[in-house]
């Protein structure tokens, strides 16, 4: 579980990072964590080409899974906020 409260992203390796994110999101059942510390890759550019789209879906599917993070994210975004 460390790796997914950003074990692969405070150790530099944001190759490992995203790709451990994604296989975490594409089972269906989404880890809430792994969707949101993708969308913080999106959103930054870290690791990844910025998408601020791709960065919000991420934090969506995360605040749906329960991921407080995204949802104070979303909400600092201005975007409306669905959890069900």
């Amino acid at each position: 579980m460390t790796y997914l409260h950003g074990y692969y992203l405070e150790d530099k390796n944001d190759f490992k990072a995203q790709n451990y994110f994604r296989k975490s999101i594409k089972n269906g059942m989404p880890e809430p964590a792994a969707a949101y510390w993708l969308g913080f890759m999106y959103e930054t550019g870290r690791g990844v080409e910025k998408d601020q789209k791709k960065a919000l879906e991420m934090y969506r599917i995360a605040a749906k899974a329960g991921n407080k993070e995204a949802l104070e994210k979303l909400k600092s975004l201005g975007e409306p906020i669905t959890t069900n």
